[in-house]
C-alpha cells in the first residue's frame, strides 16, 4: 500500500515534499472511483470537509494521525476532518471513504442572542442560548463593568480574522499579584464543539456572583487566581457571520486543527503555527500556571495525560494523582446526572494515549514544555450542543469544574527565598526519582511561591536556585484535600531538618511570611512583617515566650517555634494635605479665564470629610462648582481635585485666600494664599497634563506618550529649551529649541520612557520660557522599570541603603551608605508609582547619612511604599511599610 514505508512519524516535513509529487497523477485515479469527492470548488466556500473511512492497517493509521484530525474512532470506521491540503495527502491512500455533513452544520434552532437581548436579561438561570460574537465579547467586557473589583479582561492576541481572545481573570484582590495558585480553563479550541464555551461563561458569572455570598466560592476565590477563556477559537465558531454559531468549524479560518498546532515532545505539528495558538503560547509564558483544563466536545470523558504515548510506553510522572483527580471528577458528575452521562471509554476517564494517540495537543504541551498539570474534558456527545440542553449539562458539571479548581490549594505549597535577605528566589522543586517528562515544578515572582499537587505519600524533595546550593528535604508529607506549607531558605548556615512554625494574631493585621501552621527548614531566618488593620496598632512580637516590640523581625529557626503577632485597637483621624500650599496665577490676560488645580489629600486613617472650601479676597478668583465640591468625603489615602481660576479685569495685583473646613482634629480650617497678576499682553504656558505616569514598561522597552503645550496668552511664547536630566530614563524628543508659539498654537512633545534598569523613575522636566504665569513650568515623569524575570532590584555596589525601624514610626531613620562621593536622588513613591517625597537629591560625601522621615510621617497613609536610592549608574529600592 502507498507509504507504508514511510515513516510520517519521524519526519513529516521531509517526507511532505515527496507526497506533493506523487498526488496529481492519483487524483484522476481517486476522483474516478469514489463518486463521494467534494465538489471541485468545495475548498473555495469551506476550510474544511468531515468524512469517515474503514480503519485501515495500524501503521498506516499512524501516519494519518499526523496528516489528518482523527476525530474518533470506532471499531470499523475512523472519522476525520482535512483541510484541502490535508485531504489531498489522505487521498493519496486511496482509502474509500464516505462524505458526512460537518457537525457544525445543524438544523436546529441555536437560539442567537444580541447584546441588546442580553444585557437586561437575568442570567442567574437562564444560560439556554448562544451569544453572537459582538454579544459575547459585550457579556465579557460587562463582567469586568460590573465587577471592577473582582475581574479583568485581558485580550491576549487576535485569530486569523481579527476576533479578538479573551481572558477573564477574577481574583478578590485584582489589582495585586498574589501568592497564589494560578488556574486555567479555556474553551472550544475546536470551534463547533461548543458546549463549553456557554459553561465557561456561566462559569465566570457563577463565581462573581457568589463571592461574599457562598462560603465555599468564597473560600476558593480566596486562594486561587482563576483565569477563564471561553472561546479559543471564535472563527471556528463563528464561521459563517458572527451572528450565528451554525455552521461553526473544527479548525480555525485556515482550516488547522489548534488541538494538533502545539509543540510535541515526539512529532512537531508539519502545519504552521497559527496565530491563534502563537498567542496562547506568548500569553502562557508569563503566567506560571499550576493547573488547567481545556474544554471539548463530541464524547463524554476525562482525557489525561499523555496524548503522545499509550500508557504502556509512557505515563505521567503524577499518573496516579491523575487518576485520583480524574475519577473525582467523574464520580460527582455521575452523582448528579442521568445514567449513561460521561461514561465514554466505558467509566467516563481514559489516559489520553490509551484512547487514540494524537500529536501537537495543547494538553501535551502544557504538561511536557510549561510544568502545568492539564486534562481534556469532553463535555457531550453532540458537538454543537442544542441551547436548551445547555442548563443540564451545566448542572451534570459545575461541581466538578469548581472541585478540580479547588485541587490546585491541596498538595506541596510554600515560598523560596534567599535566607541573607530574604529576597523571593526563581528555584525548581523536584522529586528525584519521581519526577521525569519536566515534571518539576518553579517558583513564581515577585513572591517565590511554588504549587505542587501531589498524591498523598511521603516525597523526598529537592529546591534548587541559581548560585544558591541545592537542599533536600526528606519525607515531606501530602494528604488529599489538605494542603502542606513548606518554605524553604537557601544559603548559608540552612540544613534539610524540617522545624514546625505557628504563627498566629491576637487582634486585627495581617502578617508575613504566612499566618497558620508551617514548616521551614533548620536554620532558616524567618522574616516575619506585621501589618496593622485599619484603627490598629502593632505592639509586639511573642516568639517563644519572648517579647520582641520591631515590626519587622527576623528571627533565626533552631527549633520547632510559635510565633504571636500582638495588635491593639486604636482612635483613627482624618489627616489633610494640600498641593500646592500656595496658589500663585503669576501673570494673567486681563479679560482671560487662567486655570490651577489643587490636591486635597487624605493622609489618615479615617475618612475625611470636607464640609466645606470657600474663597475669600477679590472676587477675580473663583472655583469650579462650589457648592458641589462641599461635604467632600474622602477615603484613607485618596485625594480629590478642585480647579480654581483667575480672570483679572485690569492691571493690578490680585491676592485671595481658599479656606478649606474639614473634620481634621488637628487642622479644621487650613489657609492657603492665592495670588495673580492682570496684564494686557503676556505669554501664558499651558500643558495638558502636570504629571504623567507611564506605568510598568518592560526593561530594555519603551513606551511614548503625548504632551501638547499650548499658548493660552496673546504674546508669542517663546520656549528656550526643557531641561531633563540626561541620566534618567526619560526623553522628549522631535523638537528643536528655541521654539516659538504664536497665541493660541499648540505643539505636540514626544515624552519616552526607556528604562534600562528594574525599578521607580522619577524626573522632572523644565519648559524655561518667557511665560508671564510660569517661566520655569515643572512637569513631573514617572515611570516602573519592569523586568518580570529578574530576581533582584539592581544594587548600586558603592550604595547601601537601611531603613530603620520598619514598619516606620515617627523616630524612623534611612541611613544611607556611600563608598564614595556622588549625586544621590533619594525619593519616595507609592505602589501606584506616585511621587510621594524627595528626600535628597544632589551630592553626598563617602560615608554614613542619616534622613529622618518625621517631616514626611503623617503624610503618608497607611501602605506599602518603595524607597529608591538613584545614582547615575544604579539604583537601590528597600520597601517601607507603615
Amino acid at each position: 500500500m502507498l507509504f507504508s514505508k514511510i515513516n510520517l512519524k519521524k519526519n513529516p516535513v521531509k517526507h511532505f515534499f515527496t507526497i506533493v509529487f506523487i498526488i496529481l497523477p492519483l487524483l484522476a485515479i481517486t476522483q474516478s472511483e469514489y463518486t463521494s469527492l467534494p465538489a471541485h470548488n468545495y475548498f473555495n466556500e469551506n476550510t474544511e470537509v468531515y468524512y469517515s473511512f474503514p480503519v485501515p492497517e495500524p501503521e498506516i493509521l499512524q501516519e494519518l494521525f499526523h496528516i489528518v484530525s482523527i476525530d474518533k474512532i470506532r471499531p470499523d470506521s475512523v472519522y476525520a476532518y482535512a483541510n484541502s491540503r490535508e485531504f489531498d495527502l489522505f487521498l493519496t491512500y486511496t482509502i474509500p471513504y464516505t462524505m458526512l455533513q460537518r457537525p457544525g452544520m445543524v438544523e436546529f434552532d441555536v437560539n442567537m442572542k444580541t447584546w441588546d437581548e442580553l444585557k437586561n436579561r437575568d442570567l442567574t438561570e437562564s444560560w439556554d442560548f448562544y451569544p453572537t460574537y459582538e454579544a459575547y465579547v459585550a457579556l465579557m467586557y460587562s463582567f469586568e463593568q460590573d465587577y471592577p473589583d473582582m475581574v479583568e479582561i485581558i485580550n491576549i492576541g487576535e485569530t486569523v480574522m481579527g476576533r479578538d481572545l479573551l481572558f477573564a481573570r477574577i481574583s478578590p484582590d485584582i489589582d495585586k499579584k498574589r501568592a497564589v495558585p494560578q488556574f486555567m480553563y479555556t474553551s472550544t479550541m475546536h470551534g463547533d464543539e461548543t458546549a463549553g464555551f456557554i459553561l465557561s461563561l456561566r462559569l465566570i458569572h457563577y463565581l462573581l456572583t457568589n463571592y461574599g455570598e457562598d462560603e465555599a466560592i468564597t473560600s476558593l476565590m480566596d486562594n486561587v487566581d482563576i483565569w477563564i477563556c471561553p472561546n479559543e477559537n471564535p472563527d471556528g465558531t463563528y464561521t459563517n457571520n458572527n451572528s450565528t454559531v451554525s455552521g461553526a468549524t473544527r479548525g480555525n479560518a485556515n482550516g488547522i486543527d489548534l488541538n494538533r498546532n502545539y509543540p510535541n515532545p515526539v512529532n512537531n505539528p508539519w502545519q504552521p503555527q497559527q496565530p491563534e495558538t502563537t498567542a496562547m503560547i506568548s500569553f502562557t509564558d508569563t503566567i506560571n500556571f499550576i493547573m488547567s483544563a481545556n474544554m471539548h466536545g463530541g464524547i463524554e470523558l476525562v482525557n489525561f495525560p499523555f496524548d503522545s504515548w499509550i500508557s504502556s510506553v509512557n505515563t505521567h510522572a503524577d499518573h496516579d494523582w491523575w487518576e485520583f483527580v480524574m475519577y473525582e471528577y467523574v464520580d460527582t458528575v455521575h452523582a448528579h446526572s442521568p445514567p449513561g452521562y460521561m461514561t465514554g471509554m466505558g467509566d467516563g476517564v481514559t489516559h489520553g494515549g490509551d484512547w487514540y494517540v494524537i500529536y501537537g495537543s495543547r494538553q501535551d504541551y502544557f504538561n511536557y514544555y510549561r510544568s502545568c498539570r492539564e486534562f481534556t474534558l469532553e463535555l457531550s456527545n453532540q458537538k454543537l450542543l442544542a441551547p436548551h440542553l445547555l442548563p443540564a449539562h451545566w448542572e451534570y458539571n459545575y461541581r466538578s469544574l469548581l472541585n478540580y479548581i479547588r485541587q490546585s490549594i491541596y498538595g506541596v505549597h510554600g515560598i523560596v527565598y534567599d535566607n541573607e535577605t530574604g529576597q523571593p528566589l526563581l528555584a525548581e522543586i523536584s522529586i528525584p526519582g519521581y519526577d521525569s517528562d519536566n515534571s518539576e515544578v518553579f517558583t513564581s515572582l515577585p513572591h517565590g511561591n511554588y504549587n505542587r499537587p501531589l498524591l498523598t505519600g511521603s516525597y523526598n524533595m529537592l529546591f534548587s536556585a541559581e548560585g544558591f546550593d541545592p537542599v533536600s528535604i526528606n519525607g515531606v508529607q501530602a494528604v488529599n484535600y489538605e494542603r502542606t506549607r513548606l518554605n524553604v531558605a537557601l544559603g548559608e548556615d540552612v540544613s534539610g531538618e524540617v522545624l514546625a512554625v505557628s504563627i498566629s494574631l491576637d487582634g486585627e493585621g495581617e502578617v508575613h511570611p504566612f499566618e497558620g501552621e508551617q514548616l521551614f527548614n533548620h536554620g532558616a531566618n524567618l522574616f516575619l512583617v506585621a501589618i496593622p488593620a485599619e484603627g490598629w496598632t502593632f505592639e509586639e512580637w511573642i516568639v517563644n515566650g519572648a517579647y520582641y516590640p520591631e515590626e519587622n523581625l527576623v528571627y533565626t529557626l533552631t527549633e520547632d517555634t510559635d510565633v504571636l503577632a500582638v495588635f491593639t485597637e486604636h482612635e483613627t483621624v482624618s489627616e489633610i494635605a494640600v498641593i500646592p500650599g500656595e496658589m500663585h496665577f503669576g501673570e494673567g490676560v486681563i479679560g482671560q479665564v487662567h486655570s490651577k488645580n489643587l490636591r486635597i489629600l487624605n493622609t489618615g486613617d479615617a475618612d475625611l470629610t470636607i464640609n466645606t472650601i470657600s474663597l475669600e479676597g477679590d472676587d477675580v478668583f473663583f472655583m469650579d462648582d462650589p457648592v458641589f465640591r462641599s461635604k467632600m468625603l474622602i477615603p484613607p489615602g485618596n485625594e480629590e481635585s478642585v480647579t480654581f481660576y483667575f480672570q483679572p479685569e485690569a492691571e493690578q495685583e490680585y491676592t485671595a485666600d481658599i479656606f478649606i473646613e474639614s473634620n481634621d482634629p488637628e487642622n479644621p480650617i487650613i489657609d492657603i494664599p492665592v495670588s495673580g497678576s492682570g496684564v494686557h499682553e503676556a505669554a501664558i504656558i499651558k500643558l495638558s497634563a502636570d504629571t504623567m505616569d507611564f506605568g510598568n514598561v518592560h526593561v530594555n522597552e519603551s513606551l511614548a506618550k503625548e504632551l501638547t503645550v499650548t499658548n493660552d496668552g496673546n504674546l508669542s511664547l517663546t520656549i528656550e529649551s526643557v531641561e531633563l536630566d540626561d541620566t534618567l530614563p526619560f526623553t522628549i524628543n522631535g523638537i528643536d529649541f528655541p521654539l516659538t508659539l504664536e497665541p493660541g498654537q499648540s505643539q505636540v512633545f514626544i515624552v519616552t520612557f526607556s528604562p534600562l534598569l528594574s525599578g521607580i523613575k522619577s524626573g522632572i522636566a523644565v519648559f524655561q520660557s518667557n511665560a508671564g504665569n510660569n517661566p520655569e513650568y515643572s512637569f513631573y515623569l514617572t515611570g516602573n522599570g519592569f523586568d518580570p524575570t529578574s530576581v533582584h532590584d539592581i544594587h548600586a555596589r558603592s550604595v547601601s541603603l537601611e531603613v530603620f525601624p520598619n514598619p516606620i514610626r515617627h523616630n524612623t531613620s534611612v541611613v544611607l551608605n556611600m563608598e564614595e562621593a556622588q549625586s544621590v536622588r533619594l525619593v519616595l513613591f507609592d505602589m501606584q508609582g506616585r511621587l510621594r517625597a524627595v528626600i535628597h537629591d544632589g551630592k553626598l560625601t563617602a560615608g554614613e547619612h542619616i534622613f529622618e522621615l518625621s517631616v514626611i510621617y503623617h503624610r503618608l497613609e497607611q501602605g506599602v511604599y518603595v524607597l529608591s536610592a538613584q545614582t547615575s549608574l544604579s539604583q537601590h529600592t528597600l520597601r517601607m511599610i507603615k
